[in-house]
Formats: C-alpha cells, structure tokens, sequence
C-alpha cells in the first residue's frame, strides 16, 4: 500500500500535467520506457521512470524525481522545489557516468548514490549499474546483473544519455522522432516544472508538520559498509566502527574483490576471530609464511595467525582442531580474553546454563563482570540468566564483543 505521503503528493499532482513532448538527447537524457525500475528489498521497486517524475540525466547531475510504490516519491535534486539554499544536494554525473552525491526521500531519509562498498554508474549503452544506499532502507540495486538474479527477476535502468567518451558527433543532439519517443516522459515532459516543483515542496511541508518533523538536515558523511547490515539494526554501530577501524572485513569474491557483504548471521570460525584478535594489536600475520602445528590452518590463509596464536599458548587453539570451524561462544570469548587480557575478577555466576566444572567457566564470568556479557535477554530487555556457552556465535554478535572490548582496552 503506497504510504500516506506518496497518496497526497499523488493526489496533488493529478490534474496538472498535460501530456506534452519530452526532449531526450545522449547530453541530456530520459528513461527509458521499459528499462525504468530499480529493486530494494526494503522498500520495494523504485520507478524512475514515471511521466510525473521527469528524471533527466546530463552531464553534470540528475533532475527530477523517482518514484517507489511503498515509500513515495524520491527527489534527485533540491532544483527540484527550488531549496538549494536551504539545503544543497543532488545525484551527481561526472559525464563519464559515475554518479556520486545524494537524493532526498521524506520517508526514507538520505539515499547515497557512492557509498562504500557501492556506487552507480551510466555504461556506454545507457544502462545503470551498482547499488544505492538509503540509510533508512539499505541498498538500492539498478540492475539484475549485479546480483546474477536476471533468470528471476530481469530488470534494469537504462537511459539515452550517454557518458562523453561513449558519444559520436552524430549523436550528441537527437532527432525530433528520437525527442518525442524518447524514454523517461513516458508520454510527456511536465507541462509547468514550476508548478510541480511549488505542487511537491507544499506536499512534503504538510506531511512533515504531520510528523512533527522539519526538512532535512544535511546529508550524512558515510552509510553502513556493508550491505547487509541496515543502519538500523542494533550491531550497524559495532560494525562499521570495527570496519572503518580495519578490524573487521566482509567477504570477498575467488578473486579478492570485496563483495559488500558481511555475513551478520554467519557462524564466527576459530580462525576468523583470531585474525580479528590479532588486527586489535595491530599485528600483521596474515602475510607470514610461518607454518603452524595445527594441520587444518596450513597452506590456508589462516597459517600464520594461527601459528602466532599457537606461539602465545592459546588454549583453545589444539593442533586437532579444524580452525575453519564455527567456534563456540565460550571459546570466542576465550581465545579474545587470551591474546587481548583485561584485568578484572571473575565474579559471582548468575547463570543457570554455567556449570562449576565448564572450561572457561572463569573466563565467562570474568567478561560478565566486565560487561562484556550480560547473557540472554526477553523481548522487554528481561535477564534470562542464560548464557549457551556451548552455542555458536554469530558475526554480529562477535562485533559487538570485540567493539566493547576495545573501548574497555582504551580506558
């Protein structure tokens, strides 16, 4: 169901936009009328190519307005309602068609068009490519390609501008035929951009007020790093302060190309949190070419760490294991309290699942009276008293351990 906001914009520009012709050119072009949609698992399709939204792609930036069905209309410009003063923003093109800057939505907040781990570009045939990022809804995808998803759902965005060095000298003006058929009008250019641009501004002010919001601050400095992990969540904070830090890494491709993608309900290995362990103390051992005792780590990317790890009595770390095994909750904690000690008592237990004879029962306890651990909560934020030492522990989990552990170290 579209949202309050999009039906009484809607509801305002009905009535006032006479078809008329659209004028498309590779310097200054539309949407085309097929190829119009892009995808947000969030948010649902994204049309840009509305009559009413008249987007335009030129050189320098994108105009107009795109439009999605459960969250409205996405304004590329602030020209758009004439609030540049107010607040400056736009999607830029630097004419080779890599686009940068940022759009505008009531409902969903700043959306990025070069984020981290993203970006969108306008290839040598038109055609968009990449992910967007809106900080309220995660990523914005303008092409099947980008998620080899084509088979199931083929969609794209593709315009008739064309970057510089795709142009001839022919095609850098249309033909009347090219600019009356032209894609993005789909049946007309506004009939007064003027009078939109009043039409919507008015709108968003009144649905604003509603809210009790005001228009928008300034556009944000960075999104989350990973696709996968929404702003939102309550890891997003750990994350990206762990990344950004170079503490913590997302997947990359066969080939080492990062993917953009975190994992956040992934099981942590024995490996993997050793590395992380290693890249808090800001020592490199990932490029060693030490061979370890541990059989599984050899000739992996894991063989230096884990000989390092062995060289500083781990315990967890037995030359039986399998290190690219998902580790338990207990052991992450161990192998974390090993390489980066706090000193701290280990306390009363006021778990029910932490036996006196668990191995690292003191371990637990004495990340709990850290605040490290608290253990399992109720919906309403109710104590359990559960811990599930025995249980794995997921990447997103992991992430807020390391990250309160390192605030605990920089006190």
């Amino acid at each position: 169901m579209r949202s309050l906001s999009a039906s009484i914009i809607l509801l305002l520009l009905l009535g006032f936009l006479p078809p008329a012709p659209a004028l498309a050119s590779t310097t200054d072009g539309t949407i085309d009328a097929s190829n119009r949609y892009a995808w947000s698992e969030n948010a649902g399709w994204i049309d840009f190519g509305t009559t009413e939204g008249n987007v335009h792609i030129t050189d320098s930036a994108l105009t107009g307005y795109a439009w999605g069905e459960n969250v409205g209309w996405i304004s590329l410009n602030c020209s758009n309602d004439s609030s540049c003063g107010t607040v400056d923003y736009k999607v830029t093109n630097n004419n080779e068609g890599a686009l940068g800057g940022h759009a505008w939505s009531e409902n969903l907040g700043w959306i990025q068009f070069a984020p981290t781990n993203g970006g969108v570009t306008i290839d040598s045939s038109g055609v968009f490519s990449g992910y967007a990022w809106g900080e309220n809804i995660g990523w914005i995808v303008f092409n099947c390609s980008n998620q080899s998803s084509c088979a199931t759902a083929d969609f794209k965005v593709s315009t008739d501008y064309r970057p510089t060095s795709a142009r001839t000298s022919s095609s850098s003006s249309s033909s009347l035929a090219e600019q009356t058929t032209g894609g993005g009008g789909h049946g007309g250019r506004r009939g007064s951009e003027e009078g939109m641009a009043e039409k919507i501004a008015a709108a968003q002010e009144q649905i604003l007020a509603k809210r009790g919001l005001t228009s928008p601050a300034s556009p944000p400095s960075s999104p989350s790093v990973f696709r996968d992990v929404p702003s939102t969540s309550w890891f997003s904070s750990h994350v990206q302060e762990l990344a950004t830090a170079g503490i913590l890494r997302g997947y990359s491709s066969p080939n080492g190309t990062p993917t953009g993608l975190f994992g956040p309900a992934d099981p942590v290995t024995y490996a993997e949190i050793t590395a992380i362990a290693f890249r808090v103390l800001r020592e490199d051992h990932e490029t060693s070419a030490l061979v370890p005792k541990n059989r599984s780590a050899r000739g992996t990317w894991a063989s230096g760490i884990i000989e390092a790890a062995e060289e500083r009595g781990v315990p967890v770390l037995t030359t039986a294991l399998n290190v690219h095994t998902p580790a338990t909750r207990a052991e992450v904690i161990a192998i974390l309290l090993h390489l980066l000690p706090l000193a701290s008592s280990s306390g009363e237990n006021p778990y029910t699942d932490l036996p006196a004879d668990h191995p690292y029962r003191d371990i637990l306890l004495q990340a709990t009276s850290l605040g490290i651990l608290q253990g399992d909560t109720s919906p309403d934020g109710t104590l359990l008293h559960t811990l599930r030492p025995d249980d794995p522990i997921n990447r997103a989990e992991a992430a807020k351990i390391i990250s309160l552990l390192l605030e605990l170290r920089q006190q």
